[in-house]
Formats: C-alpha cells, structure tokens, sequence
C-alpha cells in the first residue's frame, strides 16, 4: 500500500454537537437570574423605609466656634435629624431641623436628645441664635454640647 492507498480516519460529518454548550449557557442564565433576585430582595430588606420627613423640636441652638451652631433636638428615639433651615433676621438667625424616621428596629425612648453641627456662611455674621433653651433639657443638652463635636448637619438658607 502506498501513501495514497491509506484508509481515511473516520470524519464525523454529521451535525455539530452544540446542545452540551447550550445548555450550560442556559443553566448560567438561569443562575444569573436568580442571583440578582436574591441580591435585590436582600438589599431592600437591609435598607428599612424612612418615614415622612418631620419637624423636630430644637431645645438648645448653641453657638459654637469658626461659626458653627451646634442644634439639640429632642425625640422619641427614631427620629433622626437630617437637615436644617437657617432663617435670618434682622438681628437673630432662626433655625428649623428636620428629620425622618429611621426606620427599622428603634427603641422609643422618650426625650432622647440628639445633637447636630451646621457651619453658617461667613456673611451671616454674629447674631443671636433662635429658639432660647427649652429649661426642661437644658441642662442635659449643655452638658451634650460640652461633651465634644457633634456631627456635622447640612443647612440651607
């Protein structure tokens, strides 16, 4: 036999065996789907709803240095203040803070205070802070001021 007279390796040349990736492709896109489901539902069971926004009542605005003020708030415990409005007057500036609920698992403590850092613009100048100390926290709300930097809160004007 000579090199021609050789027998040929069987060829297989009938359809192409595709369904083997095939369905490895759909088992992953299967996969897929089901992972995102569980990451979005586990993303909102970790982010509880914060409630409407609120007025809170401030029981001392005190000022503090490189014109800051630092605001106490009273509240039941779950409501956290997240923003505050300065109004100025002629010789006094006005503060309101808002906040939310925060949601979840809080525990209602009755007159919790909670103390909040603004830093006014420089145009404001030395003015008189609005409200005057609630004298039923003062005492406990000084002694919060006193105890260091509270954080830091934005204000709008």
């Amino acid at each position: 036999m000579s090199g021609d007279d050789e027998p040929l390796e069987d060829e297989d040349t009938g359809p192409i065996r595709l369904w083997p990736a095939l369905l490895a492709l759909g088992v992953m896109a299967v996969l897929a789907v089901i992972v995102a489901l569980a990451a979005l539902s586990s993303n909102e069971q970790d982010e509880p709803d914060a409630g409407p926004e609120i007025t809170m009542r401030i029981v001392l605005a005190a000022p503090a240095s490189g014109g800051a003020v630092r605001l106490v708030t009273v509240t039941n415990g779950c409501e956290l203040p997240t923003r505050a409005t300065a109004d100025l007057r002629a010789d006094a500036v006005a503060f309101t803070v808002y906040g939310q609920n925060s949601g979840g698992g809080c525990t209602a403590e009755s007159d919790k205070l909670a103390c909040r850092e603004v830093v006014l613009p420089q145009a404001v100048g030395p003015r008189r802070v609005v409200p005057e100390p609630d004298p039923r926290h003062r005492e406990r709300a000084e002694a919060l001021v006193a105890a260091g930097p509270c954080p830091p809160m934005a204000v709008e004007s």
